[in-house]
């Protein structure tokens, strides 16, 4: 997508790898798009990539506070020695590295 281009809702406008991972970035509406970082660049977490002025600018969506209450955190698990709940703690940790998660260095 060129800078300045319209473009219509869902439509791919960058790609990032993460992790070895590819994440495709869409818009959310129709408009005209400006990118603000140049292809290749690394990027941080926050950073401003685009930014996209509305066709439509009723279709502007307004945060709203979150009231709720979070639950209330349990405390940690204990790793056990037995045998199967070693197995449970790897199966676990597996689970969250192939999820894209850090690995716990020590476990």
């Amino acid at each position: 997508v060129q800078d300045g281009a319209h473009v219509e809702k869902d439509t791919a406008f960058a790609e990032l790898e993460v992790m070895k991972m590819y994440l495709s970035l869409t818009t959310p509406e129709a408009g005209r798009l400006q990118l603000v970082t140049s292809e290749g660049s690394v990027v941080s977490v926050g950073d401003v990539l685009a930014r996209l002025e509305l066709k439509d600018p009723s279709k502007v969506r307004r945060t709203k506070k979150f009231e709720d209450r979070l639950p209330e955190m349990s405390m940690p698990e204990e790793l056990g020695s037995k045998p199967h709940q070693r197995f449970r703690a790897a199966v676990r940790e597996l689970r969250l590295l192939l999820a894209g998660y850090d690995a716990d260095s020590n476990a």
